[in-house]
């Protein structure tokens, strides 16, 4: 029977670390108000992901590849991010990435998630859509 196993050390650390880092993109792009397209960069890893599993089940590649491929892919919407802000010059990655530092930050302080997404969303609905950049497309 297949039974997971744990990362390396060192990736399991760099995981824990970094994670939020890594995932802060694809937490705040459904945010995105600038390209529209935005948040189809997160599914990349979401879809690679499913892949990656079930080739580990199939054993052709181990775990381990599984977990480095995984951690490669969620780097995906930072490029895509950096990209745009160079193509475009457009601040909203960076505005994303800012707000996505400040949502975490507070958390960690204790402050509910709700009191923080629903004025992001509530401003994402108010508006966003005034603010799309028609040049990304």
């Amino acid at each position: 029977q297949y039974a997971p196993t744990n990362p390396s050390p060192f990736l399991s650390s760099v995981l824990s670390s970094h994670l939020s880092c890594i995932d802060l993109p694809c937490i705040h792009s459904t945010q995105s108000v600038c390209n529209p397209a935005w948040p189809l960069a997160v599914l990349f890893p979401i879809q690679i992901a499913s892949l990656l599993m079930t080739l580990v089940r199939k054993s052709l590649i181990s775990t381990r590849a599984y977990h480095y491929a995984y951690t490669a892919s969620l780097v995906a919407p930072w490029l895509v991010g950096i990209r745009h802000m160079k193509i475009a010059c457009s601040p909203d990655f960076a505005v994303m990435v800012t707000l996505g530092y400040a949502m975490y930050k507070l958390r960690c302080k204790g402050v509910r998630k709700y009191a923080l997404w629903i004025p992001a969303v509530a401003l994402r609905i108010a508006i966003g859509d005034s603010m799309i950049n028609y040049t990304a497309w």
